[in-house]
């Protein structure tokens, strides 16, 4: 009986949470033809993928990504020029349809990799995404870093957080400094926050 309840449960649940994921992507819609103004009229009402695109193009491109290329860029005394964004290359994805974007198999930029496979090999086509990550794991092995870990690690700042456990973070920051555990992601996450209780609170 107790398990039947909790399948019927479930499903309730997830029937639920689809309803309204399914509500959800009806108002985002509809806020986004509402955002674009004109610009929507461009796009047959069922291509969700390019409606977002354009959004985010309109909203979030100006006023975050373009924004924080050219202070980085103005920083190092650099001017910065996103090629794609042309006059005639902007326009013309603009046009294309989501399937000359994305593949059945999720594969992104479509039309533009097809066109790099007449110039580059495939591996380079093909090849996963990779960021611009900062070198933590070469900062956290530095002698500065390990000399600044060695202050911290009994810090009494991470008494100010009740739900921090002062001796977790002790043993785990020794532990690192003494090459028994590797986790130098979750050790600098504890650095930065170890400066910002002694600075703000």
């Amino acid at each position: 009986m107790l398990v039947r309840f909790e399948k019927s449960f479930c499903q309730f649940v997830i029937r639920k949470w689809w309803e309204s994921i399914t509500e959800a992507k009806k108002k985002l819609e509809i806020n986004l033809f509402a955002a674009l103004g004109d610009l929507s009229d461009y796009l047959p009402k069922n291509d969700f993928l390019n409606l977002a695109l354009l959004y985010d193009s309109k909203i979030l491109l100006g006023n975050q990504v373009l924004l924080f290329s050219d202070h980085l860029g103005m920083h190092h005394s650099l001017e910065v020029r996103p090629a794609f964004l042309s006059n005639g290359i902007y326009s013309f994805s603009n046009t294309l349809p989501a399937h000359e974007k994305v593949d059945h198999s999720g594969s992104t930029k479509k039309i533009l990799r097809r066109v790099a496979m007449k110039y580059l090999p495939e591996e380079i086509v093909f090849q996963k995404k990779e960021g611009f990550q900062s070198p933590i794991q070469i900062w956290m092995n530095s002698k500065y870093y390990k000399k600044e870990l060695s202050y911290i690690k009994d810090s009494n700042s991470f008494s100010k957080i009740l739900y921090l456990d002062q001796s977790k973070v002790s043993r785990l920051i020794s532990g690192f400094l003494n090459g028994s555990t590797e986790d130098f992601y979750l050790v600098f996450k504890l650095w930065i926050l170890e400066k910002w209780l002694k600075t703000q609170i």
